[in-house]
Order: structure tokens, then sequence, then C-alpha cells
């Protein structure tokens, strides 16, 4: 994980360096068509403690459910309509804290498939202390219950004017420093 954080570091003291942030491994990229459980084995693929996904039959058309374990502490999200990837991985976000926290790198916004970044709580704690919580949330928001990322998704389809207007009110919703760029 400390590859994890320090690259998330050197990219919050040089944002210039995006392409590179981007095209790098840090990120886990979430496809809006992708099936629930691939979503839990990306972040596996980040996490030291992996999480294990047992699909459990609920009798609906949309499919299974998904059940989080590890070590004896399970959690069943439970879809309501379908199962989507923001359900999942508020979910699975909710379920790995208070050891690990998911964010969204709000760079990613623009097309159907979403960049997010999985750390240590405290490693986010240390970035915060460092950058300040305004920059750190410009670039990186914290995931609630509350927001609908893939939303934005569905928005933007057929209209880069609208997603651009979109990213410059998201961005200054999460700044209040206007010297961040």
């Amino acid at each position: 994980m400390l590859y994890l954080y320090n690259s998330v570091k050197i990219f919050l003291e040089n944002p210039g360096n995006l392409d590179y942030f981007i095209e790098s491994d840090v990120m886990v990229w979430i496809d809006w068509r992708e099936y629930d459980e691939d979503v839990v084995a990306y972040f596996n693929e980040k996490l030291d403690d992996k999480i294990e996904v047992q699909l459990i039959d609920n009798g609906k058309p949309y499919g299974d459910d998904i059940l989080l374990k590890k070590d004896k502490i399970e959690l069943e999200i439970l879809y309501e309509e379908e199962m989507d990837r923001d359900t999942t991985i508020k979910y699975l976000n909710d379920f790995i804290k208070p050891k690990y926290e998911i964010r969204w790198c709000l760079e990613t916004l623009g097309n159907d498939t979403l960049g997010f970044v999985v750390l240590e709580s405290n490693e986010w704690d240390e970035l915060e202390q460092e950058f300040g919580k305004s920059k750190l949330n410009y670039y990186f928001s914290q995931i609630g219950i509350a927001q609908y990322e893939f939303a934005w998704v569905y928005i933007t389809i057929g209209s880069t004017v609208l997603i651009t207007i979109i990213l410059k009110i998201i961005k200054k919703l999460f700044s209040n420093d206007k010297s961040v760029k």
C-alpha cells in the first residue's frame, strides 16, 4: 500500500502530472457495465486484507445479492431494483472501514469509466494534513451512501459541453482554496 500512498502524494505535490498518474496502476477503474462481484475483485487487487465475495440467491430478476466476508465479519449488499456499481462501491467502502477508505478521483469524471483510489484511512489523514482538506477533496472525493458517482456518467453521455460544466461546478464545490487549478 505504500506504493499507492506515495503515488498519490507525488501527484498532489505536482497535479500537472495528471496523465502519468491516471496511466499508472494506482487507480481501480470501474466501468458502469462491470459485474458487481468484479468490482470487489478489482479493489481486492489493491488491498492487503482480501475480501471474500459470496453470491446469494435472492429470487429477484436482476440476479444474486453479494455477501462481503472477512474473518468473522459479513455484510450483505441489498440492492433495490437492480445491481449497480454505486451501491457496491459504497457498501464495500463501509465494509473495509475503518482500516481502508476508497475515494473517487474526480479527474476521471467524463466518461463511463471512473477511477478510484483505495488507501489506508490513516494515509488519507496524512495527505489531508500535508495538503489540506480542500486540495485533497478537490482531487479525491470521499464516498458516502448518499452520493451517486455513476449518475454523473449517465448525464454526460452525448454532451461534452455539459460534462465540462459539471466538472467545473464539482471542483468548485469541493475546493474552498481558489488557488487550486
